[in-house]
């Protein structure tokens, strides 16, 4: 409840605050685009609002531009600009612009501009640190305090585990392993 509070605090002063919405496209949803959800958003094509909190289930696509808490699940792409107790499940692609504490899950790629506190499982793993895991067949992190395991793994620092075919520990005292790498 402190995450939705906080998630929803500066929307109190610009927005306006609905229990559900519906999306046929940005330009086609109920309510408009600048307003917060709390409770329970469809998305049969496309769409986007400022804030959301509880569900947010979209067919072609879902865009948070604020910050997210709860699960978003669409066919294609979910886009949030911070998950704060979010999960994220899409098809093909999970993307966050800020920081995201939780897990994406995806077919093809999941992308944090910021840090990643939980997890990420995709085929192609990018974030800026990782707080946590990556699982997938590539997994990048400028930093990570956990673990990675895929085919190849890159960290520029990292205290943790790397599991894969080539372990990439950057700045570690072994950079370049095989099956195992690990830097404490």
């Amino acid at each position: 409840c402190l995450l939705t509070v906080c998630c929803m605090a500066d929307s109190v002063k610009r927005q306006v605050l609905v229990p559900f919405g519906v999306c046929i496209a940005e330009q086609i949803q109920i309510p408009n685009v600048d307003s917060d959800v709390m409770g329970f958003r469809l998305c049969l094509l496309y769409g986007r609002h400022a804030n959301l909190s509880g569900l947010d289930i979209g067919v072609f696509g879902c865009a948070v531009d604020g910050c997210m808490f709860g699960l978003q699940t669409s066919v294609i792409l979910n886009s949030v600009g911070s998950g704060n107790g979010a999960l994220q499940i899409a098809g093909i692609a999970n993307n966050s612009f800020e920081d995201f504490y939780g897990a994406q899950i995806s077919g093809i790629a999941n992308k944090t501009d910021g840090s990643v506190y939980g997890g990420q499982i995709s085929t192609f793993n990018i974030a800026k640190e990782v707080g946590g895991m990556q699982i997938g067949v590539y997994n990048k992190a400028d930093k990570v305090i956990g673990v990675q395991i895929g085919v190849l793994n890159w960290a520029n620092d990292m205290q943790g585990i790397q599991l894969g075919v080539l372990n990439v520990i950057k700045n570690g005292p072994c950079p370049y392993l095989p099956i195992l790498n690990a830097n404490f």
